[in-house]
């Protein structure tokens, strides 16, 4: 089990006996499956309360829904934090369609940090076990753990960014089609076809990644963004806020972030993910994505 923090406010208005019923939805973006009850203490501007909360799963994996509760007040502003365990025993790292956001600013030619072993030419460019390579090697085996019903897009970025167009004409395809026929996988020919060069502007990637989002149609509470960079926001400075809480609180879309390298910055990713990790050896991420489904 796991625990999380969600906080919301609830402006609420005096009524007879310092009482006041409310209904309140709060989203959640780990998945829960299993109804489940909590009991909080909330803070009323110095004063004590406690809210006994109904909570009920709604759905497969996000919304929470508090039934009209009774909350004693004293003033008509309460600032509430609910801890929630996870109902799930789910350990699958992706949730529905999913987006590969791939770092291929000009660093991702640079040599990746502390492989054990080689990774080699991923994309056919000349140089090997570079950062670039290590990131198609990790998509790559992240692509083979999917479910072959989703759909997964494509967004690199570098000074600008834009989801890939796939031989079927559209930015998203299913993790095993050959379109092309060429008898490799259309996502892994996109993975292969990669170069460097660029900044390493995360506003473009996240707003590339918002319309990949609405392409593939993918609903609220279906789909996965997986960010990997191996660097700060360029141009300095970067502020998307904006982006995040499009993709997370409007899309409803489960945001990951992984930085590859020394040269990636967590606090920068943490914007993006709260939960982000930084692999200095790049193998271990690419252990992780081969095993994202298991």
């Amino acid at each position: 089990m796991n625990e999380f923090l969600f906080e919301f406010e609830k402006a609420l208005t005096s009524v007879a006996n310092n009482k006041a019923n409310f209904d309140v939805d709060v989203d959640i973006d780990k998945e829960v499956d299993k109804a489940t009850t909590i009991l909080q203490t909330v803070d009323l501007t110095g004063n004590s309360a406690i809210l006994f909360a109904d909570v009920e799963a709604v759905g497969e994996n996000t919304e929470v829904e508090v039934d009209t509760s009774i909350l004693t007040i004293a003033d008509e502003l309460s600032s509430i934090s609910i801890f929630a365990e996870s109902a799930s025993d789910s350990d699958d790292l992706i949730v529905g369609d999913v987006v590969f956001v791939i770092d291929t600013s000009s660093s991702t030619g640079s040599p990746a940090q502390d492989i054990i072993d080689s990774v080699g030419d991923q994309n056919s460019d000349g140089i090997s076990d570079s950062i670039l390579d290590a990131e198609i090697l990790a998509f790559t085996e992240l692509n083979d753990t999917l479910d072959p019903d989703i759909k997964v897009s494509i967004v690199p970025f570098s000074s600008s960014a834009s989801p890939v167009v796939f031989p079927n004409g559209l930015t998203f395809t299913s993790p095993d089609s050959d379109d092309d026929t060429s008898g490799v996988s259309d996502i892994v020919e996109a993975l292969q076809s990669l170069s460097f060069g660029g900044l390493t502007n995360y506003v473009a990637a996240l707003e590339a990644t918002s319309n990949a989002v609405v392409a593939a149609g993918t609903l609220p509470n279906d789909g996965t963004i997986v960010f990997v960079s191996d660097g700060e926001p360029m141009p300095a400075p970067q502020n998307f806020t904006n982006e995040v809480n499009e993709l997370r609180d409007v899309l409803g879309q489960k945001l990951l972030a992984f930085g590859v390298g020394s040269g990636s910055l967590l606090p920068d990713l943490q914007m993006i993910d709260p939960g982000a990790q930084q692999f200095i050896e790049v193998q271990d991420l690419i252990d992780l994505f081969a095993s994202a489904q298991a």
